[in-house]
């Protein structure tokens, strides 16, 4: 309003309030809902045609969003498409071990074992690569199962989350240490940095003449040998993901620095690597996958209310959303019984959301065998009662 107050203001504005989903970060979803109040003469274009989903993926999440959405009747897949699968399993660890699987299955096998153990007998889709499918999760901790179980399976896969790879560390120091040395003739802006890891000023100075001589990677090797900046053997995996991302970048130091600066959870990303992505529901926005889980589909998770924290219901509609959509063509949702979160076992019921999916939508499943949609479960909730609302039925 203040760049552009008037009303014949030369305003473009591109916005869908059913993906709001950062409200952590501020953002507000009303801002786009009030557009129109704000702009009464503004030409509204909607797209009525989702050229990614199927008319069964938007009309499940249409009603996970409820009420709520702008464009839930208008909208729609460019066919009907398969029907969601919504899978129980015992733990988070058979539920990862689900998942591996049926990768496997779709893929026709990856492994000698995986095909003369009849876990794979042939490719599903002889079209499908790795980076067609993506595993979804609430929370980044609840990732740790799933990639172990694509590791036993020989899966390659990749991850991302809502907090940036070059926010982690010792990543974060490494670079915050890089930045320090490729600018140190800006003095007091780096000063400190060079400073606090002991760098002489010798050094500093033979530093900045090898930038834009010298690769990238080959510059942070020889930051890394120094050893000013502690690396925990857990870490050997991300700072060779940190040295494999900055050989992009030649010898343009200060390009790396730029996008360090300006990045996202998803920046890391690489969609034309052969692996399958494991990303948290808010790193997933913006992509698209031919095959979807969404994994940890429990009260408690989605809704996220954990640990003392408390998430906007309403955000989380949208964040489900968000995740659903991501689903070119197979969409499947799974919940486990108990699984470790930050250390501790938790028994979590199914997440209310699955409810309001029909179903005509969805195929409900439990370990080692499918069955019908019921009213109940006869699940316990968190302090061994049964969940409200005549759940008791469900088998």
């Amino acid at each position: 309003r203040l760049l552009m107050p008037g009303p014949e203001s030369n305003l473009f504005v591109i916005g869908d309030p059913d993906q709001a989903i950062y409200g952590f970060r501020g953002a507000d979803a009303s801002h786009i809902r009030r557009f129109q109040e704000e702009y009464p003469d503004a030409r509204v274009y909607r797209l009525p045609l989702s050229y990614r989903c199927t008319e069964t993926v938007l009309s499940a999440s249409r009603r996970i969003l409820g009420g709520g959405s702008l464009k839930s009747e208008t909208l729609k897949g460019l066919n009907r498409g398969l029907r969601i699968r919504i899978r129980h399993e015992a733990t988070d660890k058979s539920e990862a071990e689900f998942i591996a699987r049926r990768i496997e299955e779709k893929m026709g096998g990856l492994r000698f074992f995986s095909m003369d153990s009849a876990v794979a007998t042939g490719y599903e889709t002889a079209d499908l690569s790795l980076s067609d499918f993506a595993v979804l999760c609430r929370t980044g901790r609840q990732t740790a199962a799933i990639e172990k179980a694509f590791q036993d399976h020989g899966i390659p896969f990749q991850t991302a989350g809502e907090r940036p790879f070059f926010d982690q560390e010792p990543v974060r120091s490494l670079v915050a240490l890089f930045r320090a040395l490729c600018r140190a003739g800006d003095g007091p802006l780096t000063r400190p940095v060079a400073d606090r890891y002991g760098i002489p000023e010798s050094e500093r100075a033979d530093w900045v003449s090898r930038v834009g001589r010298e690769s990238v990677p080959a510059l942070f090797r020889d930051l890394i040998a120094r050893g000013s900046v502690p690396i925990p053997e857990n870490a050997q995996p991300a700072v060779r993901r940190l040295l494999d991302l900055a050989g992009e970048f030649g010898e343009d130091a200060e390009k790396f620095l730029l996008s360090t600066a300006i990045g996202t959870g998803q920046d890391t990303l690489r969609p034309d690597t052969e692996s399958v992505s494991v990303l948290t529901l808010h790193a997933s926005k913006g992509l698209e996958f031919e095959c979807v889980f969404i994994a940890g589909c429990e009260e408690g998770l989605i809704p996220y209310r954990l640990f003392g924290r408390e998430s906007d219901p309403e955000e989380e509609r949208r964040l489900l959303y968000v995740g659903m959509t991501r689903a070119r063509s197979e969409l499947i949702l799974t919940h486990a019984g108990k699984r470790f979160l930050r250390g501790q076992p938790v028994r979590l019921p199914r997440s209310a959301f699955l409810d309001d999916i029909e179903e005509a939508l969805a195929a409900f499943e439990s370990a080692g065998k499918r069955r019908s949609r019921r009213r109940g479960d006869g699940q316990l909730g968190l302090f061994g009662a049964e969940r409200p609302g005549g759940n008791a039925k469900r088998k």
